[in-house]
């Protein structure tokens, strides 16, 4: 968000100096472009709860790729400190995905996954990315040695919007285990850098 508001200032008395010996309101003007310029660009972050899968875990069978889902119902989603050239939302619960339309291709994308994951099997494989507009990610890899319990995992990784197919699609946060299991979604933090 622009940091200098006022009004850009207009010449209202012209010097006969040299340029370099004064200041005039195109002067003071790109200044404040550029202050601006650079605010308007930082990055930010929004952290989104979700609250559905606490009831009702998402399946996941068998050798397939499932898109996790989150709500944003969570009592510590927060969208206050979100880039300010993003007008929206950067989780897109209808379609359950990272939307990044508002996103400037170049940025960088940090996000961090919190789930638990009940597996069926000892020794359950899993798998963690990515995924979006031809473009995939890994973003944790582990194999949980007992079946039948929860594990905890959080995981974070960078990706950085490649084209414009990337920013259209959005990015889809997918999970697949070797064995049936099951996953309730803590948070999904997303940050722009």
């Amino acid at each position: 968000m622009s940091k200098i508001t006022f009004i850009d200032k207009i010449d209202n008395k012209v010097s006969s100096l040299p340029d370099e010996n004064k200041l005039t309101a195109g002067d003071v003007n790109q200044i404040k472009n550029s202050v601006n310029a650079i605010y308007d660009d930082k990055g930010g972050f929004a952290n989104y709860e979700d609250v559905n899968t606490s009831t009702n875990p998402i399946i996941l069978p068998a050798n397939t790729w499932v898109n996790l889902t989150n709500d944003k119902q969570g009592t510590h989603t927060e969208e206050a400190y979100k880039p300010a050239y993003v007008e929206g939302s950067l989780w897109d619960s209808g379609n359950n995905k990272i939307d990044l339309s508002d996103v400037p291709v170049g940025k960088v994308v940090l996000v961090k996954v919190d789930f638990e994951i009940t597996d069926t099997a000892n020794n359950t494989l899993i798998t963690g990315r990515f995924s979006g507009g031809g473009h995939d990610v890994i973003f944790t890899q582990a194999e949980m040695k007992d079946g039948g319990i929860p594990h905890h995992f959080s995981g974070a990784s960078m990706f950085y919007v490649e084209d414009v197919a990337m920013q259209a699609a959005g990015v889809f946060v997918q999970l697949n285990t070797s064995e049936n299991s099951e996953v309730e979604v803590h948070n999904i933090m997303i940050t722009i850098l």
